[in-house]
């Protein structure tokens, strides 16, 4: 199953992404000690992450798609600088266009430089973050083969192992799942991953929680799930809400004007515009500056949205847990 499935049906997708960190206040103390005596110390990037959360610091994402054409809007939630608060872009028939707080860039994708975002490999990026909560972590099976499974049960919760082949790398994926009678549905507890690279091993946590079967894809999903893993960083992501918006897209997608109100930012507010949909050199067009509104927030690409993986996965589980059931 993939997102482009639902292209026709003109869904908005709401997310999270919040840095996450486990510390106590001896250990942040210590952190910051160090920094400051060692400001290129690696603990450094450990306290902004650490201040980041305390301050509430993430990142809100909206995300409409048609087809080909799309819209994602992205606004840091708590960020200290307005000029950087938010970042828009979109894509319809190959012309995109990128929005800032006091900027607009209009370019074609196929030339567009990659500071806009409008290339696929970015778009991509930002729509992983979302996988995780429609799959509970289980997108981390795409691409890879199952190898043999050991099943155990503990009350209601069954664990699965399996070996991973992914090209010549070799790894194995615990899961924990639970079953949802009146949904018909398994849902995902928890889901350890270990992959040997050439450049290390990944090990990896991911734990969902607040399944939910969500009227609009008819699947489970889940409220929240939080990814750590080993000497990486870890990450918080929330999941919003995923509803039809049938007739808005066109008003989405269509290029911003300065006098124009657009319907996720209000009314404009950049001050400048570079075309580069023009044959020549970037044409800047500076725009006297508007009375400045408060900025409402949230506000062929081919992903899976699940893991063909986690299918084989439920079917063996599923299977064997019955046989063995019935066999004792």
């Amino acid at each position: 199953m993939r997102i482009e499935d639902y292209a026709d049906r003109h869904l908005r997708w709401e997310w999270s992404v919040q840095a996450y960190e486990t510390w106590t206040s001896g250990e942040l103390s210590t952190l910051r000690e160090t920094s400051k005596a060692y400001p290129d110390h690696p603990a450094q990037d450990r306290v902004h992450r650490i201040d980041s959360i305390l301050a509430g610091q993430q990142s809100d994402y909206q995300f409409w798609q048609r087809h080909e054409d799309y819209r994602l809007c992205r606004t840091l939630k708590n960020w200290p600088d307005p000029a950087s608060a938010w970042h828009d872009r979109a894509l319809v028939d190959g012309r995109g266009w990128a929005l800032f707080p006091q900027h607009l860039s209009l370019a074609m994708r196929s030339s567009a430089p990659v500071s806009l975002g409008l290339g696929q490999g970015q778009l991509d990026a930002h729509k992983r973050q979302l996988l995780p909560l429609l799959t509970g972590g289980l997108s981390e099976l795409y691409g890879a083969q199952l190898g043999g499974a050991t099943i155990r049960r503990a009350a209601d919760i069954v664990e699965a192992e399996f070996e991973l082949f992914r090209d010549k790398s070799v790894g194995t994926i615990t899961a924990q799942a639970r079953w949802h009678g009146g949904w018909q549905q398994w849902s995902l507890v928890r889901l350890d991953y270990f992959f040997d690279l050439p450049a290390g091993r990944i090990a990896r946590v991911y734990r969902p929680s607040s399944p939910k079967l969500d009227p609009v894809l008819e699947r489970v999903v889940y409220g929240s799930v939080i990814q750590s893993g080993q000497n990486e960083d870890g990450f918080r992501y929330t999941l919003g809400s995923i509803s039809p918006e049938p007739r808005l897209f066109n008003d989405l997608v269509a290029d911003p004007t300065p006098s124009g109100i657009d319907l996720v930012r209000g009314p404009a507010t950049f001050t400048s515009v570079d075309n580069l949909r023009r044959s020549t050199s970037t044409v800047a067009v500076e725009i006297a500056a508007p009375q400045y509104a408060s900025i409402k927030g949230p506000y062929n690409s081919r992903w899976p949205l699940i893991a063909t993986g986690w299918g084989v996965l439920v079917l063996v589980l599923g299977t064997v847990v019955v046989y063995r059931i019935r066999t004792r």
